[in-house]
């Protein structure tokens, strides 16, 4: 009886053993796994290091490559400007030798010719003198560029007519406002008579046209505004001055 009982320890004993070495074993089982997935993950991330590192060095060849590249289109864009030049330069030179071996040989037509182009040059300076200054801006400008014809009409500014003596009477005006410059005519008389005569001079600007310069009694001049149909300017569209009744 008591050796069946140790014959059942020893068999609780091994059994206990046993499984005790099977936990071990798949302890250590499970560490080696675990260390092996660990270092194909750190393997997988050093050749992933690698490829980047190569992906970068390949793209900074690259990039040495095309810098190469356009300096070298550059080194001969070079060479060829320079040797355009160097042809202009040899060209001119060759102009310049032919143009004195011309003049050597014929001065005369050399003479004849820059006394041509001093004509030229001359009568190109009459025509902007000659521009009238009482056209405007953009008249001038047109002028200049030879797009109209001389209006020799407005090259003078208008000058006012002369108003006859306060005992002869003036002329009837005409166009639009009649009344009105009749009206302001007798008004005009009117105060020069009591005013009595002043001393006034005309001036003529050769940009603004006439201007009217009075004493300290002379009072501000009267300004005869008369439009007809066609826009034109008449004789009654002038600065009218005193006269001494």
């Amino acid at each position: 009886m008591l050796r069946h009982v140790q014959l059942g320890e020893h068999q609780g004993r091994v059994l206990h053993a046993r499984a005790q070495a099977q936990a071990q074993l798949q302890a250590a089982r499970a560490q080696a796994q675990a260390a092996q997935a660990q270092a194909q993950a750190q393997a997988q991330a050093v050749r992933a290091r690698a490829q980047a590192a190569q992906a970068q060095i390949q793209a900074q060849i690259q990039a040495v490559q095309a810098i190469q590249a356009v300096q070298a289109v550059q080194a001969v864009q070079a060479v060829q400007a320079v040797q355009a030049v160097q042809a202009a330069q040899a060209q001119v030179q060759a102009q310049l030798q032919g143009g004195r071996a011309q003049i050597q040989a014929n001065p005369q037509a050399h003479f004849q010719a820059m006394a041509q182009v001093q004509a030229q040059v001359q009568a190109q300076r009459q025509q902007v003198l000659e521009v009238p200054l009482a056209m405007p801006p953009f008249e001038q400008e047109i002028h200049l560029r030879g797009q109209a014809p001389l209006r020799r009409e407005i090259a003078q500014p208008l000058l006012p007519p002369a108003l006859p003596p306060a005992n002869q009477p003036l002329p009837p005006p005409f166009g639009l406002g009649a009344a009105r410059v009749v009206s302001q005519r007798q008004s005009q008389r009117q105060q020069a008579a009591v005013a009595g005569p002043s001393s006034g001079s005309l001036q003529v600007h050769p940009a603004r046209g006439p201007s009217m310069s009075l004493n300290k009694r002379a009072t501000k001049p009267l300004v005869v505004i008369d439009l007809t149909r066609d826009n034109s300017v008449s004789p009654y569209n002038a600065v009218a001055h005193r006269h001494a009744a």
